[in-house]
């Protein structure tokens, strides 16, 4: 039974971020699938959504790693509300995280996107920025549509980053909410 014990934690630890607490990128790759054919069954939307935080280098490298940390632990955290059986959150790697939905149109997708940028533009980070900012700011990518026995995984998360690095081009801080991008 011990041992039965040991390895169930062990094998919680293999699938958390020590940092942040949530679900890390290995426990995406098994749990996404998985809700991804769900809606596929079920014929509802589906979609993935990567963010990152802007500047996230210059803070590490004027405030220290610590100060880096802090950050990932309450952007985690606004994160983790979100986090309700229809919606997952997962750390993705360094300032990266992903969220994966089911159910949800693009309105409501829009205003969740909004919804985090805000809450993060409400945290105060001490002392004098480095870029000019002194609150953390998202750039978010989101891949949204109804799934098809074509589309993978890969699919919309390449779609996901795709658009996260157009927001980050256009300027930081923002979002966008797309289909495929081929190219």
């Amino acid at each position: 039974r011990q041992a039965e014990i040991e390895k169930m934690f062990l094998m919680q630890q293999a699938d958390m971020d020590a940092l942040t607490g949530i679900p890390n990128r290995r426990r995406m790759n098994e749990q996404a699938d998985q809700i991804m054919a769900k809606a596929e069954r079920e014929q509802t939307s589906f979609g993935m959504a990567m963010l990152d935080m802007d500047h996230f280098k210059q803070w590490n490298d004027t405030y220290g790693h610590h100060t880096g940390d802090q950050c990932l632990v309450v952007l985690a955290e606004i994160l983790k509300e979100y986090m309700d059986g229809k919606q997952f959150v997962f750390r993705y790697g360094g300032d990266e995280f992903v969220l994966v939905y089911t159910g949800k149109t693009d309105e409501e997708i829009c205003q969740m996107m909004a919804h985090l940028k805000s809450n993060m533009e409400r945290i105060a980070l001490p002392g004098t920025s480095p870029v000019g900012v002194d609150y953390i700011t998202l750039s978010q990518g989101c891949c949204h549509c109804v799934t098809e026995t074509k589309n993978r995984l890969w699919d919309y998360l390449a779609t996901a980053d795709k658009l996260l690095y157009q927001v980050k081009k256009d300027g930081k801080n923002n979002y966008k909410v797309g289909r495929w991008i081929t190219e």
